[in-house]
């Protein structure tokens, strides 16, 4: 019996540590390969929520090569973790990157870097621009990201067999 529990356990934390490695992207491809069924249809909806494993209220995303300082205007925090840069930085440091907040209640409940995927393409058609300004290099600029607060997004097969989420 207590062997039976300790086995339980470890494939629990396995488990666990398993999913919460991979990266937004790959926890989205991997719902969508569980939930839709593409033999049938050529589109599906998902609730990126469960995707993601995070309630929040709003998704925002933004380009790596924008400065923090931008960030924490159109988001309205300046509590996550890469808040603590210089207003001056940049989020991150590659133009492939994006990075993936989500807010719940005004506060940040979830954040991470993603890069493209070749199977799966976020149309920007569900979001809104959001746009502020920041610092880089001690001037002000202008800069956007994308905003959305609905959760349930449609994922259509392309002719190329990857998916683009609307």
């Amino acid at each position: 019996m207590k062997k039976n529990i300790k086995f339980l356990l470890l494939g629990s934390v396995i488990i666990l540590i398993t999913n919460s490695c991979l990266s937004p992207i790959q926890k989205i491809e991997k719902y969508i390969n569980k939930n839709c069924n593409f033999e049938i249809q050529d589109t599906c909806k998902i609730n990126m929520q469960k995707a993601l494993g995070v309630e929040y209220d709003t998704m925002y995303i933004f380009s790596s090569l924008i400065p923090v300082s931008g960030v924490q205007r159109i988001i309205g925090t300046s509590d996550f973790s890469n808040s603590s840069k210089s207003e001056n930085a940049l989020l991150g440091r590659d133009s492939d990157m994006k990075f993936i907040f989500l807010k719940k209640n005004g506060k940040v409940v979830f954040e991470d870097k993603c890069y493209s995927s070749s199977l799966l393409n976020l149309s920007s058609d569900n979001f809104t621009e959001v746009k502020g300004m920041g610092f880089f290099d001690g001037d002000s600029c202008e800069v956007s990201g994308y905003m959305n607060v609905n959760p349930i997004f449609k994922v259509v097969k392309t002719v190329d067999n990857s998916c683009r989420l609307e």
